[in-house]
């Protein structure tokens, strides 16, 4: 995946961004009419199907993490009770 292909999503989020420990006052600081460049309903339809396709490579990426850190967790607690039976 391209910088590219993730940089659309940061400018669609960008006006949403709140800044930490700043408060939000839904009617005064978000425009629920606010179509953010969006003009036509498939236009919104794409842009979901992106979105959704590459929050689905997230979650691919973070599961393999995830099964590595186990994996590797695994590894070192098998090791660590073989020289523990060794007495090395």
């Amino acid at each position: 995946m391209t910088e590219q292909d993730t940089d659309w999503a940061a400018g669609f989020a960008g006006p949403l961004r709140v800044k930490p420990g700043s408060t939000v006052q839904l009617p005064d600081d978000f425009d629920p009419g606010d179509r953010f460049g969006l003009h036509k309903k498939k236009d919104g339809a794409r842009l979901l199907q992106r979105g959704a396709g590459l929050l689905t490579e997230y979650q691919r990426r973070l599961a393999a993490q995830d099964t590595w850190v186990s994996w590797s967790s695994c590894r070192r607690s098998t090791r660590a009770a073989r020289t523990a039976r060794s007495g090395t």
